[in-house]
């Protein structure tokens, strides 16, 4: 009785979308690319990029040493509502999370580039313990008019060591849609990602004060 009381229980809760999560495609392809071209190496972080032929823009993947406690930037990243304050050189004027569900949640941002029609970003937020992982999404909620929904956007923040220190892999692939040329795209991620992950950082060592 007690077993068919469990398959009940667990059943109502796949409906109401606690179900496994389902990655894209192009996201364990990104996970488990291993041809990564390097691109720029500070004492802070290196910078790498790859081409896949299906997408016009790279993604990118960016290994930093942290100071941060690895916890606190992961959960820097899973507090999407202040990403405005927390990431500022991400140009992002709004976000906030539509559903949150204990290790996932669906949540969304709004990044407005000078010059550009501000873009709409929904993701599948996938947090395990030391990472977080997303893929785009798209859920019906009206946010704001006159926003360029993008469509591609994958990524993932990941914690390792590398002997003592502490590593933060950041890989994204992510293209903002719209008549933007892929060269202009693809030079504004080279500067501003690791920009952004350093503001993360900073944010997180806040938090510990």
């Amino acid at each position: 009785m007690k077993l068919f009381t469990n398959i009940i229980f667990f059943t109502i809760l796949g409906s109401f979308g606690f179900s496994k999560e389902k990655f894209p495609d192009i996201w364990d392809k990104l996970m488990n690319h291993k041809e990564w071209e390097h691109v720029k190496e500070t004492e802070k972080y290196q910078l790498s990029k790859s081409k896949f032929d299906e997408y016009s823009i790279p993604a990118f993947k960016i290994e930093m040493i942290l100071k941060a406690h690895p916890q606190t930037i992961l959960d820097v990243a899973w507090n999407v509502s202040e990403y405005p304050e927390s990431l500022p050189s991400a140009y992002i004027t709004r976000a906030g999370i539509f559903q949150n569900q204990d290790s996932t949640q669906i949540a969304w941002q709004i990044i407005d580039i000078p010059f550009m029609v501000p873009r709409l970003y929904q993701f599948q937020h996938v947090r395990k313990r030391n990472r977080i992982d997303w893929y785009n999404t798209v859920f019906n909620q009206s946010i704001e008019d006159n926003v360029i929904t993008a469509f591609t956007n994958v990524g993932s923040w990941r914690i390792s060591k590398k002997g003592e220190k502490n590593i933060l892999t950041y890989i994204v692939l992510t293209d903002p849609g719209g008549l933007v040329p892929a060269w202009i795209v693809k030079q504004a991620q080279m500067k501003y990602l690791p920009q952004m992950l350093m503001e993360a950082e900073d944010t997180a060592l806040k938090l510990l004060k």
